[in-house]
């Protein structure tokens, strides 16, 4: 991600932060993201019922009603704020007015979140979850840039949701690490770099092979062009155009 509108806030980001902290108060918990099963939004709704503050929720999708209906029988839908869509300034201005984001996600159709990176780069912990072969947990560490607990347990997320309100220079902490985590990991400058060295690798590791059979070596071989390319200053191969790639087997190459 280019983190420039995240570190330099446009006048309208700040403006957009300023009303938020003005209409809901100093405490506001943050989910972005769709409103579908495995994000746990019933989760954050329980754990609200055990914290003060607003949980705002910026998304649409198929279980919005029966998360109404949720916050509606907790007694807690007057502090839920169901935001549907925001605008860029909107979205950035929340995370910044946010005391944390709740990214409560339950199974591993969760693979990353993104928007962990985006409440990162603003500043803003967030509370995840440990989910089992995901890269949930990864992205923002436990006790670096926020706090992890178990997936489906209320209880858990509303703890660590009081421990930011309660332990004296802990959010403070935590938003530094938050910035720091997102700026050394997540940077596109930084994300093209180590992909350009796993790719000189895999190269470099495939042409130094001459036992018969070698596929790699002789796909590259076959596909490849005597060009170099500057990229953010590193000398790369250009193998091919998009158009014809194929895998050494001869099938096309499909994005994950």
């Amino acid at each position: 991600m280019d983190l420039g509108a995240f570190s330099r806030p446009a006048p309208a980001v700040l403006e957009a932060e300023r009303k938020l902290r003005a209409r809901y108060g100093p405490t506001i918990w943050l989910s972005v993201g769709r409103v579908v099963y495995y994000k746990g939004l019933h989760v954050a709704i329980e754990a609200l019922t055990r914290v003060p503050g607003t949980l705002i929720i910026i998304g649409c999708g198929p279980l919005l009603r029966e998360l109404r209906e949720k916050a509606e029988a907790l007694g807690v839908a007057q502090r839920v704020v169901w935001w549907g869509h925001a605008s860029q300034d909107e979205l950035l201005g929340a995370y910044r007015a946010a005391t944390a984001l709740w990214f409560p996600s339950s199974a591993r159709s969760e693979a990353f979140g993104l928007v962990q990176v985006e409440a990162m780069a603003s500043g803003c912990p967030v509370i995840n979850t440990d989910i089992t072969n995901s890269g949930v947990a990864w992205v923002s560490p436990h006790g670096r840039s926020g706090l992890t607990v178990p997936i489906n347990n209320p209880p858990a997320l509303a703890r660590a949701a009081e421990r930011l309100l309660d332990e004296p220079g802990l959010r403070d902490r935590l938003a530094v690490g938050a910035i720091a985590r997102a700026t050394e990991k997540f940077t596109d400058a930084t994300m093209a770099e180590r992909s350009l060295r796993v790719y000189r690798r895999v190269v470099r590791e495939g042409l130094s092979s001459e036992a018969p059979g070698n596929e790699l070596a002789s796909w590259v071989r076959r596909v490849s062009e005597p060009m170099e390319t500057p990229i953010a200053g590193s000398m790369v191969l250009q193998i091919g155009s998009h158009a014809s790639l194929t895998s050494v087997r001869g099938e096309p190459l499909r994005g994950n």
